[in-house]
């Protein structure tokens, strides 16, 4: 994989396709924002579990962690296809 920058440092080239700076923030966004639904999910599903009535977790802490998976799933999906497209260079159709 080769990388260059042009003199601004804005946009970068990959296997000569440009990608913007814009593209990359956005794709960390959804990265970290899909890495806090899950821990958030996780937490509250484990103080689900051990708050009264103890051993018996709440449908709607169910639902959010379920909620929690979705997003985190379609967010990272989202970006293996658009890392994917860009490295084979498919056009876009």
């Amino acid at each position: 994989m080769m990388k260059t920058s042009n003199s601004e440092g804005h946009d970068a080239r990959i296997n000569g396709r440009v990608v913007r700076r814009e593209d990359k923030v956005k794709s960390s966004f959804r990265a970290w924002t899909a890495v806090f639904m899950l821990v958030s999910g996780v937490a509250l599903s484990a103080a689900g579990f051990f708050t009264p009535p103890v051993g018996q977790i709440s449908e709607s802490v169910l639902w959010f962690f379920a909620q929690c998976l979705l997003y985190a799933g379609s967010a990272l999906g989202i970006d293996v296809i658009i890392d994917h497209k860009i490295q084979s260079g498919s056009p876009k159709k």
